[in-house]
């Protein structure tokens, strides 16, 4: 009969060598990465987008249209 500690070390030995998954949790972290990278720049333009777009309406708005 197997005793408690050599169940556990072996256990704890298989798990660590199991890489099933590994590749879904790698695609997890990078994925997470890129969209939190992607809000970050959103985030950082998104308040000078605005500032341009107002800038190209006002000099739209006023330029005069000749006959």
């Amino acid at each position: 009969m197997m005793s408690f500690a050599h169940l556990l070390v072996r256990t704890v030995t298989r798990f660590q060598t199991d890489e099933n998954g590994a590749i879904t949790v790698d695609f997890v972290v990078l994925t997470s990465a890129i969209t939190l990278l992607g809000v970050a720049i959103v985030g950082t333009f998104s308040g000078e987008t605005v500032r341009i777009a107002n800038d190209t309406s006002n000099f739209v708005a006023n330029q005069q249209i000749r006959p």
